[in-house]
């Protein structure tokens, strides 16, 4: 089954018994009635997909929400195949202006003298050090990084010139 061929059907053509189910609990929690459970889902990234595909030996065209058997497919309009790479607008030393591909404008600017000693003084910030300490527990480094690395190499999405 594709991932856009979501109507769970037998080869009969009814729909499975499953199906069924998910899609009286989707009914019964969008109408705020109580369902056997709370209907579950996730999105998945395209790097995402590659690296779970390659890690469980699953073939390329292996999908989660039905590995999972997940409730219901997130889809959303981001999932555009046509995505054009990212723009540079404007560079210079003390700004980047980039249009991403979904067309929105992101704008740097760094408006200090010294941006090495500016970045170690937020290094210095307990504040920042605190919340540092928090995101580090989110943080698992993978296996193939290099040597004395904490990041490994992946795939690049976009570029830019």
């Amino acid at each position: 089954m594709g991932m856009f061929e979501t109507t769970g059907r037998t080869d009969g053509g009814t729909r499975k018994t499953t199906t069924l189910q998910k899609l009286e609990r989707m009914r019964k929690a969008l109408r705020h009635h109580e369902p056997d459970r709370v209907p579950i889902s996730d999105f998945f990234w395209g790097g995402f997909l590659r690296r779970w595909r390659k890690e469980l030996d699953l073939p390329p065209d292996a999908n989660p929400y039905y590995h999972y058997d997940l409730d219901w497919i997130v889809t959303v309009p981001n999932m555009d195949p046509w995505i054009r790479p990212f723009q540079t607008l404007a560079e210079t030393l003390a700004e980047v202006v980039v249009k991403t591909g979904f067309g929105a404008i992101m704008y740097f600017e760094y408006v200090g003298r010294d941006f090495a000693a500016d970045m170690a003084k937020m290094a210095a910030d307990p504040t920042t050090r605190k919340w540092w300490e928090v995101c580090m527990l989110c943080q698992q480094p993978l296996p193939d990084r290099g040597d004395g690395q904490w990041w490994a190499s992946m795939d690049e999405v976009f570029h830019w010139d």
